[in-house]
């Protein structure tokens, strides 16, 4: 992609009409001892970690929803399991009763 176009369709700057400024721009970094492509290096990294930053975010409400779902998962074997203990409780309750009435 061109230079003038990512600057006018990204910033909504018309280089042909602010290529003054825009040099100023640069004569002023590497006048006050800036490196021009240091900062751009490290203005990219920012918005690769601001990027970053937002999919790890989205990972993570991710990972909240499943853990909430295994809990209620757990939650519901639960209930089933003390449920069957207790069936299986009272069946050999049942069986003594029908044992002990037998003799």
């Amino acid at each position: 992609m061109k230079l003038d176009k990512i600057l006018m369709d990204d910033c909504g700057i018309d280089i042909k009409k602010d290529l003054g400024p825009i040099t100023k721009l640069f004569i002023d970094f590497k006048e006050n001892g800036y490196n021009v492509t240091n900062i751009v290096t490290e203005y990219n990294k920012a918005v690769k970690l601001r990027w970053d930053i937002a999919q790890n975010e989205k990972q993570i409400e991710a990972y909240q929803k499943k853990l909430t779902d295994l809990s209620n998962e757990i939650h519901a074997c639960q209930s089933i399991l003390n449920i069957n203990r207790k069936l299986g409780y009272l069946s050999k309750i049942r069986v003594n009763e029908i044992w002990n009435r037998r003799t």
